[in-house]
């Protein structure tokens, strides 16, 4: 069942040993999408590092930790199988079966893979560059306060971009799938659509998608590797 492994995730996000910063689930789908989809590989300790948020968890011993990792890693593989056998059909958390978007929620889920990308600044960097690839990026992007950052406001019809970009996620998803590893597990061979979908986003977020990514995508410095089991904050 889908969310088999993702109920592991909710009782760890109940439990004591939880920070409060830990991935909600929906951010969490986001994340793991993100690496999935990934253009180059994301080291696992870096993946998992930032499923806890600012804050580290609180595990008493080894086998809680590894409870809990097991439950990721299994949703992992599940969102993957998924994503590959349904293709642009998938629909995320933030949609409903008609496909219709929680604009609230899209932005929660973009939000997680957005820190999926910050692992690999200059491969999506590259893409956002690349005139072939960059409506690619586009719908993502529009989630991000670009007024805020240009020091404007936001366009009337906002909502509207918003709501466009959320239903095209799922659309440019099997276009930047590729067969590679991720950071959890080697996967499956995907299935690629024969069509690429033709997105028609608004002129305004292309021009600004270019000069968006590559200031904002910023490298980390390398985590520490698993060594959380039985540290107390």
């Amino acid at each position: 069942m889908k969310h088999d492994h993702l109920a592991g995730w909710i009782r760890f996000l109940a439990s004591t040993a939880a920070p409060p910063t830990a991935m909600r689930p929906l951010e969490l789908e986001g994340y793991l999408t993100g690496l999935i989809v990934a253009p180059d590989l994301v080291p696992p300790s870096m993946g998992i590092e930032a499923l806890w948020g600012e804050d580290e968890p609180v595990f008493d011993t080894a086998d809680q930790f590894q409870a809990v990792l097991d439950s990721v890693m299994g949703y992992h593989n599940e969102l993957i199988d998924t994503i590959d056998r349904q293709g642009a059909g998938w629909r995320p958390m933030f949609m409903d079966k008609s496909g219709t978007s929680d604009l609230d929620e899209a932005a929660i889920w973009v939000r997680g893979f957005w820190q999926a990308m910050s692992a690999v600044p200059a491969s999506w960097s590259a893409l956002a560059e690349d005139e072939r690839t960059r409506i690619l990026v586009q719908p993502f992007a529009t989630f991000v306060d670009l007024g805020a950052l240009h020091d404007e406001p936001l366009p009337d019809n906002i909502d509207e971009i918003r709501q466009e970009s959320a239903s095209l996620i799922p659309r440019v998803l099997p276009a930047l799938r590729k067969p590679r590893p991720t950071a959890f597990r080697q996967p499956l061979p995907p299935r690629h659509p024969q069509d690429r979908p033709q997105p028609n986003l608004p002129l305004r977020v292309r021009q600004e998608v270019q000069t968006l990514l590559p200031p904002q995508l910023t490298p980390q410095p390398p985590p520490n590797d698993y060594g959380r089991a039985g540290r107390r904050g």
